[in-house]
């Protein structure tokens, strides 16, 4: 179920009729790494040919690496005397084992949080309507494992959720009206995540069903942040500059966004990327599926056509913290000043899913 650095691809369990058919059919070649060409490049030839893959369920605990051992069968360094065998052999024990995975593993607990923040300048129209619909309409098994955070950057008119919303949400307002507090805004949905993993995107961005199934099963190395293969228009474009995933603990290692950017617009998204690069954070694409990106600005309903987009201002600010970020005999992180959560707010809503 995930694509980078977790998956143990020299631990496998193959049938007989798997063996015979990669040894003698002449349609299938495999090449390195193995793993990657019998469970993507010729999975759907090899299912037409009978044979059947194990669900992502029992991938995760059969030889999938978290970091720590948490029982997985083919975990390098694993005490395999203390794995339950029986949870995999014998069917009856293992629909049972699989029943309590998903109440006491999956269902119940929120592995991922995913933080958006917005501003609206009235209420004609509300994108943050349309981004949950589409999020309540994927499966159940994945929102219960997702806790999404709203952060409304001081708009002019507040919003509410409607009562029926089946999310775990939480709806925090920021009191002061700071012209593009982004920076802000994105601290502090982070301090209401409750995960470790988090996602922090924009307003007209879309993940996936797929895409949001798999992150919630990939443990992002401590050191790495990753950016997504982006749609717009449906034709590839460059990955979205402010779309993050990443842990808490990455994100809070520059003590997240610097706010030293908010009251004009831009280059806060710039400086944080190359902030975590100069103290070390690796960057990579992840290719399991594409984000899409709705870019609302050129939409007449947008909610933010009218706002000042000068760069000016922060393009100053920027190249004066780059100067130290660059330096050889100074700390990057002395260019990040000391503006944290420099404002008050509010929760007006919170959900949990039935």
């Amino acid at each position: 179920p995930t694509k980078w650095g977790i998956g143990n691809g020299g631990f496998s369990l193959r049938s007989k009729k798997l063996l015979e058919i990669l040894a003698n059919d002449a349609h299938i070649e495999i090449v390195h790494p193995e793993d990657l060409s019998i469970c993507k490049v010729y999975k759907p030839y090899l299912e037409r040919k009978g044979v059947k893959f194990a669900t992502s369920e029992i991938a995760h605990d059969f030889s999938i690496e978290n970091g720590i051992w948490e029982h997985q069968f083919g975990y390098h360094n694993a005490d395999i005397s203390a794995w339950n065998i029986d949870a995999f052999a014998d069917p009856v024990k293992h629909q049972a084992y699989m029943s309590y995975f998903k109440e006491h593993y999956i269902e119940s607990t929120i592995r991922l949080t995913y933080i958006v923040q917005y501003y609206l300048e009235d209420n004609t129209y509300d994108p943050i309507k349309e981004l949950i619909e589409i999020y309540s309409s994927y499966k159940e098994d994945i929102l219960k494992q997702i806790h999404f955070v709203f952060v409304d950057d001081g708009s002019k008119t507040p919003i509410t959720i409607a009562e029926d919303v089946n999310l775990n949400y939480t709806l925090v307002r920021i009191n002061e009206n700071i012209k593009w507090n982004q920076p802000g805004a994105r601290n502090l949905g982070v301090q209401f995540a409750k995960s470790e993993n988090i996602i922090v995107t924009d307003l007209d961005i879309f993940f996936p069903e797929n895409l949001l199934e798999s992150l919630l099963y990939f443990h992002p190395p401590r050191n790495s942040i990753f950016k997504f293969v982006t749609y717009a228009g449906m034709k590839p474009v460059d990955p979205h500059f402010n779309v993050f995933f990443m842990n808490k603990e990455v994100f809070m290692r520059t003590k997240g966004v610097d706010e030293d950017f908010s009251g004009a617009y831009g280059q806060d998204d710039v400086f944080f990327y190359f902030l975590q690069k100069a103290i070390g954070t690796k960057f990579y694409r992840y290719g399991y599926s594409n984000i899409v990106h709705k870019e609302h600005k050129y939409f007449e309903h947008t909610q933010h056509n009218k706002l000042v987009r000068d760069t000016s201002r922060n393009l100053e600010i920027l190249e004066k913290k780059m100067k130290i970020v660059r330096s050889d005999d100074r700390d990057p992180l002395e260019a990040r000043s000391d503006l944290f959560l420099n404002f008050t707010w509010k929760v007006l809503q919170e959900g949990t899913m039935d």
